[in-house]
């Protein structure tokens, strides 16, 4: 068990381990995961605003669509030439 293995480790009796250490550390690591996760979440927000990037779907329904017909088009043009 990770308790007792903890409790090993730090020369600690299991009792203040389990009691005390553990209700203190595992919330702490979730709010980490949470904390890390908004985080991340923000700066991906924060980057597309700073690169002025629309989604196709705010654009028009169709984005991907035309967008993909645009790019074969003009690949061919570009190969006519």
């Amino acid at each position: 068990m990770l308790v007792d293995t903890l409790a090993s480790a730090l020369h600690l009796p299991t009792w203040l381990v389990r009691g005390v250490l553990a209700p203190l550390v595992y919330p702490g690591l979730a709010a980490i995961g949470v904390v890390a996760l908004f985080i991340l979440w923000a700066e991906r927000k924060i980057a597309a605003r700073v690169q002025m990037r629309v989604g196709p779907y705010y654009v028009s329904p169709q984005a991907g669509t035309a967008h993909s017909s645009c790019w074969q088009t003009a690949c061919a043009s570009c190969s006519r030439r």
